[in-house]
């Protein structure tokens, strides 16, 4: 089991500088910090002019936007660019570095980019594309064409898709003896349900009341994540590329969209929603969500107990709270790929292969949970990842078939985005790594390390129960792969349970030894991710990183400790 662990994991890693060096040119990871200085004296927040300020800073893998925003909802943009892309030709002024683009002299906002492009000017050494060897473009953008759709043709496409593997895996589904659930005492269910319960409420009322109702009521000023599945829908309904960034923003008329990064098959999906006015998709949206955080709830109660509500309360500030306001597909995500970790748990392997294919449709770095098939099952991992791989190849298949050209472009955007380290509010472990001397030593053998360690610990505890052995892999991928907590830690929510159950039943020297290590366990994971309250400080935060970190040598060092008494529960 360990080396089959170790061979697909590693694998993951081996294609990181693969990723890179393909990508050309490519910004890499962790260059917030200067992107923010060569803004200077201006900051994140701060007004450039009156009634004008730096809304966002996006970075791409290509360029890099910044957003100004304006009275009556206005707003402007400044584009850094290679000086030798394309779209350099329409710069009005260049830096050491970069061409910077604007929206032109008479666009509203014209004196803060004018500003703003001094600063950058000033603050610019020359040295942002040496100093990572990134090459120049040597092609433009491709420009292509999509197939007219009608308004369901892409959901349908989807479901026919998901049909067509569902029914063929419960048909040929060999189900194994369920092991038995993980329950905590019976005296202590009931009370922490309730606890759980109260805690959730008054955390969501508390930190997230405002903030969810101002997306749900006026979401143009929220929502960023379904504005681009939004427009990027429409766009392609009506022959435009998705994955051109400027064409997208001319189509929508908004220049403050983030790029399309999925499949367009997945973008087709939702058209549905692109036929109707943002507010009215938002909330229908907002609702699905809803159903999606209910149903992961439900799934989370089975698994691990009532202590799942109070995990949640605790995380919920930076694990549901981003996703629920961005608009992000991660809810929808994750509770198809907690589904097939039920099933995998259950026994039903095909089950679990079909789900994990099918939570890659949006990122497809979610095909790393097949890797979870090895844990539990060493012999039946060669046969079930297979299956997980050719689902996902299938999908790969039908984008190809109905979109070849756009699944061509999207090929293109993928391969530079798949592995990008960069979270909103909190890089990854690579992406913190990345930052510290040696850079992409630095990282490569920090993720070995932590490789290496996962497996030992996991063989060492080959006799513990399949859950736990899970939970601690789940929280090793999500470590290890950038974009499976992107943007939240949703899927630490059951670990981070588990572990404070663990801990809360351990009885080292009498009872109150555990619960004390428990409660400081909560509390850790509540201060860690609780979100700023200003965006400037979103940029360089690595509480949340520090807290998966926790969390993963707690679950290890438990599992140690389990195999060290012949524990096999």
């Amino acid at each position: 089991m360990a080396r089959r662990f170790v061979a697909l994991l590693a694998l993951l890693l081996v294609l990181l500088p693969l990723a890179r060096a393909l990508a050309a040119p490519a910004i890499p990871p962790g260059q917030e910090p200067r992107v923010l200085a060569l803004l200077e004296p201006y900051a994140l927040g701060e007004e450039v002019t009156p009634g004008w300020r730096v809304r966002n800073v996006q970075i791409e893998r290509d360029h890099v936007r910044l957003t100004l925003a304006g009275p009556d909802g206005q707003s402007t943009s400044l584009r850094l660019h290679h000086p030798e892309a394309p779209e350099a030709a329409s710069a009005r002024a260049f830096s050491g570095s970069f061409a910077l683009v604007d929206d032109g002299p008479s666009a509203p906002g014209a004196a803060a980019v004018e500003r703003l492009r001094a600063a950058v000017q000033t603050q610019d050494d020359g040295a942002f594309w040496t100093s990572f060897g990134v090459v120049a473009p040597d092609r433009p953008p491709s420009q292509v064409a999509a197939p007219r759709l009608g308004p369901l043709d892409g959901l349908l496409a989807l479901g026919l898709y998901a049909l067509l593997l569902s029914p063929w895996a419960i048909v040929r589904e060999r189900r194994a003896a369920a092991p038995a659930r993980p329950r905590a005492p019976a005296a202590f269910d009931w009370l922490t349900c309730l606890v759980g319960l109260v805690m959730l409420g008054a955390v969501i009322y508390a930190s997230s009341r405002a903030s969810l109702t101002a997306a749900l009521h006026e979401p143009e000023g929220l929502r960023w994540d379904l504005r681009v599945y939004y427009y990027a829908s429409q766009a392609l309904a009506d022959g435009v590329s998705p994955y051109v960034h400027t064409d997208l923003a001319q189509f929508s008329g908004r220049d403050d969209l983030l790029g399309c990064k999925y499949p367009p098959l997945t973008v087709a999906a939702f058209e549905p929603l692109g036929r109707l006015s943002f507010p009215r998709a938002s909330a229908i949206y907002f609702g699905v969500q809803g159903l999606a955080l209910a149903a992961l709830a439900l799934l989370w109660l089975r698994l691990v107990g009532p202590f799942a509500l109070v995990a949640a309360a605790a995380l919920w500030p930076y694990a549901a709270r981003i996703d629920l306001i961005a608009g992000n597909v991660s809810l929808l995500e994750q509770a198809i790929v907690w589904s097939g970790i039920a099933a995998l748990l259950a026994g039903r392997r095909l089950t679990f292969a079909v789900l994990v294919a099918l939570s890659a449709v949006c990122k497809a770095q979610l095909l790393a949970m097949a890797a979870l098939i090895f844990v539990v099952d060493p012999r039946a991992g060669p046969r079930i990842s297979l299956v997980a791989g050719a689902a996902f190849g299938g999908f790969l298949w039908l984008n190809a078939l109905i979109f070849p050209e756009l699944t061509a472009s999207w090929v293109d955007v993928a391969v530079g985005t798949a592995l990008a380290e960069r979270g909103f509010h909190a890089p990854s472990l690579l992406g913190a790594l990345v930052e510290l001397p040696g850079g992409a030593i630095t990282a490569a053998l920090g993720g070995l390390s932590l490789l290496a360690a996962s497996v030992v610990t996991l063989a060492r505890a080959r006799r513990a129960s399949p859950l736990a052995r899970v939970l601690f892999a789940t929280v090793a991928i999500t470590l290890l792969w950038p974009r499976v907590k992107d943007y939240s830690y949703l899927a630490l929510i059951p670990a981070y349970a588990h572990t404070v159950m663990s801990l809360w039943t351990l009885r080292p020297r009498g009872p109150w030894l555990g619960r004390g290590l428990a409660a400081l366990l909560v509390l850790a994971g509540a201060a860690l991710t609780a979100a700023p309250d200003d965006a400037a400080s979103l940029a360089g935060d690595h509480r949340p990183l520090l807290f998966a970190l926790l969390l993963w040598l707690v679950a290890g060092a438990l599992l140690w400790v389990g195999a060290a008494r012949g524990e096999t529960t």
